[in-house]
């Protein structure tokens, strides 16, 4: 933000570079008298000053908080301004320009070249349009019904409002055009972002996160999805993971956000679970895969110690063809980040280890790159597991399922291709594992 001011007795005009999330009024009165404030009524004092070339816009309630005295407006623009209850003496303006603004912020009379702001009474349209309700007219013309929808639950809220003077009673939704009442807003965790639950092993009743099908020890899958964007589909989002997730951040990510799941096996994550559900509601508001975002897999299964199996795998997936394996598979683009939040050669007790021993008892695999495609992250469940299972059971050959050779070798090939592994790299990857 940039405004431009002129001191009373002063012929220089400053210009300011403040922060946008700033408001003008405020960098104006520390730039001119920052200890002023009337006692009485505890509102800030901007005085003896020239604005120039500035757009205000929507500056409604910020305007009863100050006090204007003897100040200038020069080549300024109003844009839906109520300064009904705002406080403005022996102030003018030059070649301004007013835009559905109600309530005259001028004390003296206005240079001839510039008409009088007007007390001009908003349309029904008008409402309509700035505030997002359906307006009503009174028997009383200065007045208007006004029916506020909630974009969430639908539920009617009806007020009377002077036109000039309309506050609606709904909270903007984040990161979109949408505006909800205050139950929904707390309802869908609209106030903040917060840490999941975070229950990645065996945690509840066995039968939450498995399936009839399954053998009585199992292999256990956690997982975090974390994505970009800035999403903004939070009823949508509840709705489809039907309890199954919480919604937290992860500073790291473009959008901070991070979604973590409740654990189960891997016919529960393909035949139960709501992955497909989640992953179109994220990408068709606003959530998307980037370099920022990764997906982290935890793995467990009973009577096994998972901080000896994480020392067996990370040791392994330090160097040779494991290491080979999981720079194909992770389908990552950055390297450096890579290196940073996944490191295969660092030990499994550092926090961001490729392969580590998580504190609630599982194998974390933090190698892949994010995805909102639901299929993506069943292969991805699918290798981790027959990963997981071929260490847990000592075997001495590695078997995977068709399926998962297949995308082995999609992935081997798409890594080659952006030079994220080198070609004997490749070529390791395909005889050994394909």
């Amino acid at each position: 933000m940039q405004v431009k001011i002129q001191r009373a007795g002063s012929a220089d005009i400053s210009v300011i570079n403040a922060p946008d999330y700033l408001n003008v009024f405020h960098v104006v009165r520390m730039a001119v008298s920052p200890e002023e404030m009337e006692t009485d009524t505890g509102k800030f004092i901007v005085s003896d000053v020239t604005i120039y070339d500035y757009t205000f816009e929507d500056m409604n309630l910020l305007a009863t908080r100050y006090v204007f005295k003897n100040v200038s407006f020069v080549n300024c623009k109003f844009i839906r301004c109520d300064f009904e209850h705002a406080e403005f003496e022996g102030c003018h303006c030059v070649n301004c320009e007013f835009v559905y603004t109600s309530g005259s912020i001028l004390s003296v009379p206005n240079d001839e070249e510039t008409p009088r702001t007007a007390t001009r009474l908003r349309t029904n349209d008008e409402i309509e349009k700035l505030f997002k309700c359906k307006c009503k007219t009174l028997q009383n013309k200065k007045y208007v019904k006004c029916i506020f929808t909630c974009d969430f639950c639908h539920k009617e809220t009806v007020a009377i409002f002077h036109r000039n003077s309309i506050r609606s009673p709904f909270l903007d939704v984040p990161n979109c055009d949408r505006k909800v009442c205050r139950d929904c807003y707390s309802n869908y965790n609209l106030t903040d972002k917060f840490y999941g639950h975070r229950h990645y092993g065996y945690a509840g009743p066995v039968s939450r996160y498995t399936t009839p099908i399954d053998k009585p020890n199992t292999v256990i899958l956690g997982l975090e999805m974390e994505f970009e964007g800035d999403f903004y589909g939070w009823k949508e989002l509840q709705d489809a993971h039907k309890g199954y997730l919480h919604y937290g951040y992860d500073s790291s990510v473009d959008g901070q956000n991070e979604l973590s799941w409740d654990c189960g096996s891997y016919s529960w994550w393909k035949y139960v679970a709501p992955l497909k559900e989640v992953c179109n509601a994220l990408k068709k508001y606003g959530g998307r895969a980037g370099d920022t975002a990764g997906i982290h897999v935890h793995a467990s299964i009973r009577d096994l110690s998972m901080r000896e199996l994480s020392h067996k795998i990370n040791v392994k997936c330090r160097s040779g063809k494991w290491n080979s394996l999981m720079k194909a598979v992770s389908m990552r683009n950055d390297l450096e980040r890579f290196n940073r939040y996944a490191n295969l050669e660092t030990a499994e007790t550092e926090h961001h280890a490729g392969i580590s021993y998580n504190g609630h008892g599982t194998v974390e695999f933090r190698i892949f790159n994010s995805s909102v495609d639901h299929n993506e992250i069943l292969h991805i469940l699918k290798f981790v597991k027959e990963t997981f299972l071929f260490f847990s059971n000592g075997r001495k050959k590695v078997i995977y399922s068709p399926e998962s050779k297949s995308y082995i070798k999609k992935c081997a090939d798409a890594q080659l291709a952006k030079g994220f592994i080198t070609d004997a790299e490749h070529k390791t990857v395909l005889r050994e594992f394909c």
